[in-house]
């Protein structure tokens, strides 16, 4: 919670703090935005391996059914 109390007050931050949080590994602004771009490089590499883009719950290993939740 207060990471993101943060990435939306950006504004009131100075130009330190702003540096020491980007500083942070895996620090990012949009981690909604960030996340869907992770989530659709996966799933055009499942797409890519199993020629098919319907990963399920049910059968595979657990990468594809975190995909498909």
């Amino acid at each position: 919670m207060w990471l993101n109390s943060w990435r939306a007050r950006r504004d009131v931050l100075s130009a330190l703090q702003e540096a020491e949080l980007e500083a942070l590994p895996g620090w990012t602004w949009d981690q909604r935005g960030d996340r869907w771009t992770s989530m659709l490089q996966r799933l055009e590499g499942f797409g890519a391996a199993r020629r098919h883009m319907q990963p399920t719950l049910t059968l595979g290993d657990e990468q594809e059914k975190a995909l498909a939740r």
